[in-house]
C-alpha cells in the first residue's frame, strides 16, 4: 500500500508538472506540504485544503480541468471524487478504470487516459478547446445526476443481491 500511495504520488505530481511545463497556469489544493513538495512543484500555486462540503464544489464546478488520478493499488471502481466532481458540472480528465468506461462514454461524459503523455496531451487539448469541454461536463453531470443518486445506487445493490424491493 506504501508503495502504491507513493507511486501516485509521483504520477500526480509528474502529470501537474507537466501540464505546468506546456505554459498552463496549475493550482493545487492541499492539506499536507512538505519542504520537498514546495521544490517539486515550484511553480504550481499550491493553496490550503478546501471544505469538501462547501468549498470543493465550487471549485470542481469552476476549474477548467480536474485532474483524478486514482491511488495505483485500485484495479475497480469508480472513486467517489471522480462522481463528486461530474455531480458539481465538472470536467473530469481521469485514468482509464474498467467500471468507468462502463457507466461513462469517453470523449462525451469524461475524458479518459491511459498514460502521462496521453493525459498531457488532453489536458492541452480541453484546454484550447471550451466549448467541447463544457460539453462533457454538462454530458457528465447528467449521467451523474440521473443515475448515481444514492436511491439509485442502494437500489441496484439489492438487485443485485437478489433482494429487489
Amino acid at each position: 500500500y506504501s508503495v502504491a500511495q507513493q507511486i501516485t504520488y509521483y504520477e500526480r505530481v509528474s502529470l501537474l508538472r507537466l501540464i505546468r511545463g506546456k505554459g498552463y497556469s496549475v493550482d493545487l489544493y492541499t492539506k499536507n506540504i512538505t519542504e520537498s513538495d514546495l521544490q517539486l512543484l515550484k511553480d504550481i500555486r499550491i493553496h490550503k485544503e478546501l471544505s469538501y462540503g462547501i468549498e470543493m464544489p465550487i471549485l470542481f464546478k469552476s476549474s477548467r480541468i480536474n485532474l483524478n488520478v486514482t491511488l495505483k493499488i485500485l484495479r475497480s471502481g469508480i472513486p467517489l471524487r471522480a462522481l463528486d466532481i461530474m455531480g458539481c458540472g465538472g470536467f473530469l480528465l481521469t485514468n482509464l478504470q474498467p467500471e468507468i468506461s462502463e457507466y461513462f462514454k469517453d470523449g462525451k461524459d469524461v475524458v479518459m487516459y491511459k498514460s502521462l503523455e496521453e493525459a498531457v496531451d488532453k489536458a492541452c487539448y480541453y484546454l484550447a478547446h471550451d466549448d467541447e469541454r463544457k460539453n462533457i461536463a454538462r454530458n457528465g453531470y447528467k449521467v451523474v445526476s440521473d443515475g448515481f443518486r444514492f436511491e439509485d445506487r442502494i437500489h441496484n445493490m439489492f438487485v443485485l443481491a437478489g433482494m429487489e424491493c
